[in-house]
C-alpha cells in the first residue's frame, strides 16, 4: 500500500482533508483540494486500458484511478503497476565498460517493465561540462559574469542554451532520475559534475526558499548507481577510504536533497574489475531485479553534515 504513485507526470494524492484527486506537476500542494474528485466505480477490464493516467492504493486498500480527468474508485484487493518516466544520466567514456553494462541493464529493464525511459549519454553527446556565458542565450550583466544572476535572468526570460534547456526538460519531466558513473577521486567524474553545474540552475531548480523538503523537485526520486575501484572492505567506517555513504553525502544531500529530490538507496558495485565474469553478471542481475520493483521503494535518509 502506498500514499501515491506517479504516472505520465500526473500525481494522485491524498490531501489534508483525506480526499484523493488528480494533480498536475504544478498543482501538487497536498493542502489544496484535488483537481477532480472520485466518482463512479470501474470494472477490472478498465484497469488495462491504455488511457489510464494514474493509480494509487488509498488508506482503505481501494484503487483510485484517473482517466480523462475523471476519478474512479475500484475497490479492495486490486493491484496496479505505476508506469513512470525515468531519466538516466550516463557518464563513462567506454560503452563496453561495466558502467556501460549497468547503464544498458537499467535502460532495457525499465523499458521492458513499461516505463518511459529518457537517457543522456554524456560522452556520446559530447556534452560540454564548462559553465560560462555559453549556458545562456540571454545576458543580464554584460560587464561582469555571475552565473547565478544569469541563471535567474534566464529562468525569467527563457534564456537557457539549447543543450542546457534540453537537459532541464528531461529532468523536470521525470519521476525517477538515475545517475550511472564510476567514482573518481571520491566524487563525480568531471563531465557529470559539469553537467550538474550547468543544469541545476538557480531560479529554475532551486532558490526562493525552495530547498530540501520544499525543493523544486519535491516528490521526485533520484538514485545513484556507481562503481568503485577498491573493494567493499575499504569503503566501510574505519576502512582505508572511509564510509562510502559519507563520501556520497555531498552528492546525495548537497545536490539532490538540496533541490528537493527523495533519494533512494544507492546501487554500488565495488571493484568490478577485480572479480570474475560470473560475479559481474550476478551484480547486473541483482540490479535488474531491483529495478523491476523500483516504483515501490521508499527513500532513505542521507544524513547531515
Amino acid at each position: 500500500m502506498c500514499d501515491f504513485v506517479f504516472f505520465h507526470s500526473t500525481t494522485v494524492r491524498r490531501n489534508a482533508g483525506g480526499h484523493y484527486g488528480v494533480f498536475t506537476p504544478s498543482r501538487t500542494d497536498p493542502a489544496r483540494e484535488p483537481d477532480v474528485a472520485m466518482r463512479e466505480p470501474v470494472n477490472r477490464r478498465m484497469l488495462a486500458a491504455p488511457s489510464w493516467q494514474a493509480g494509487v492504493l488509498n488508506l482503505r486498500g481501494q484503487c483510485v484511478l484517473s482517466r480523462n480527468h475523471e476519478m474512479f474508485d475500484y475497490g479492495p484487493a486490486c493491484e496496479i503497476l505505476a508506469r513512470m518516466k525515468v531519466f538516466i544520466v550516463f557518464a563513462h567514456a567506454e560503452p563496453r565498460s561495466f558502467n556501460g553494462a549497468m547503464f544498458r541493464t537499467a535502460r532495457d529493464t525499465l523499458h521492458a517493465a513499461g516505463h518511459a525511459v529518457a537517457v543522456s549519454d554524456l560522452y556520446a553527446m559530447k556534452f560540454d561540462p564548462v559553465s560560462d556565458r555559453r549556458n545562456f542565450t540571454t545576458v543580464k550583466n554584460p560587464e561582469f559574469f555571475k552565473q547565478q544572476i544569469e541563471e535567474m535572468h534566464a529562468t525569467e526570460a527563457g534564456g537557457f542554451a539549447p543543450d542546457v534547456e534540453a537537459e532541464l526538460r528531461k529532468m523536470e519531466a521525470c519521476d525517477l532520475m538515475i545517475w550511472q558513473f564510476p567514482l573518481w577521486w571520491f566524487g563525480l567524474p568531471g563531465i557529470l559534475k559539469g553537467w550538474a553545474d550547468r543544469v541545476f540552475a538557480m531560479g529554475r531548480t532551486y532558490g526562493g526558499e525552495r530547498f530540501y523538503e520544499n525543493g523544486v523537485f519535491k516528490g521526485k526520486r533520484a538514485l545513484l548507481s556507481l562503481t568503485t575501484g577498491g573493494p567493499e572492505a575499504v569503503y566501510q567506517k574505519g576502512g582505508w577510504n572511509g564510509d562510502i555513504h559519507a563520501i556520497l553525502r555531498p552528492i546525495q544531500r548537497g545536490i539532490l536533497r538540496f533541490t528537493g529530490w527523495d533519494v533512494l538507496q544507492p546501487n554500488i558495485v565495488c571493484a568490478p574489475v577485480r572479480v570474475s565474469d560470473e560475479q559481474r553478471q550476478a551484480s547486473l542481475n541483482a540490479w535488474a531485479e531491483r529495478l523491476r520493483g523500483i516504483e515501490k521503494e521508499r527513500p532513505v535518509e542521507v544524513g547531515e553534515y
